[in-house]
């Protein structure tokens, strides 16, 4: 974590911060199973908790922008095995290989009345979760971008572990993401499951 890490439950808490460019270069990667890195303004991992409030997590960086997807998780927030919860605050302008604003794995995230935007990753640029559960009411998604796929929030489960993606989404905008190849606002794959009510979906849009 550039800035903060917590690990083996424990319970970081923080309201009215600024979280603000901070860089994590050493580089989380899930594709040889290692987790030594990653979140450029936060790494929370191994049955953690991360509370924020009116907290602004702004211009961080977790590397491995340019890299392979399993390099450089996380640009504002990395979330492991953990609880992750969001309330009045904003993730802006940080950027990653996978998961511009947040990458969660394996995590449960509860986000309420927050912006995510400007956030930048070859795929999620706002929100990349993977085998996660996201709540997410009254907030923003927007002017999010991917190099690759899903410009606001990509989903993923896996079948092989018969794990599921679950998102819950109630008045929710998704507004001005973009992405290169496919999905400028939401993708949902293996395994995902969506749940929305009272949602926009505006000018979002694919480059090709």
């Amino acid at each position: 974590g550039g800035a903060v890490a917590g690990s083996n439950q424990a319970v970081i808490t923080m309201n009215g911060t600024n979280v603000t460019h901070n860089k994590a270069t050493r580089d989380v990667n899930f594709c040889d199973g290692s987790d030594n890195g990653g979140g450029g303004g936060f790494y929370v991992q191994s049955w953690s908790i991360l509370l924020l409030g009116a907290t602004d997590v702004s211009y961080n960086n977790a590397g491995g922008f340019n890299s392979l997807d399993c390099n450089g998780m996380g640009g504002g927030i990395f979330c492991h095995y953990s609880f992750c919860v969001l309330n009045h605050s904003c993730l802006r302008y940080n950027r990653g290989a996978a998961g511009g604003g947040v990458f969660q794995n394996y995590a449960h995230i509860d986000i309420l009345k927050t912006e995510i935007s400007g956030n930048e990753a070859r795929r999620g640029g706002g929100l990349y979760l993977w085998k996660t559960k996201l709540h997410m009411s009254d907030s923003k998604i927007q002017r999010n971008a991917a190099l690759v796929d899903s410009g606001g929030i990509h989903s993923h489960g896996n079948k092989n572990e018969n794990s599921v993606c679950e998102l819950h989404l109630s008045r929710v905008v998704i507004s001005d993401n973009r992405a290169v190849e496919y999905a400028g606002g939401l993708s949902l794959d293996q395994y995902s499951f969506l749940f929305a009510q009272e949602m926009q979906f505006v000018r979002n849009y694919v480059d090709s």
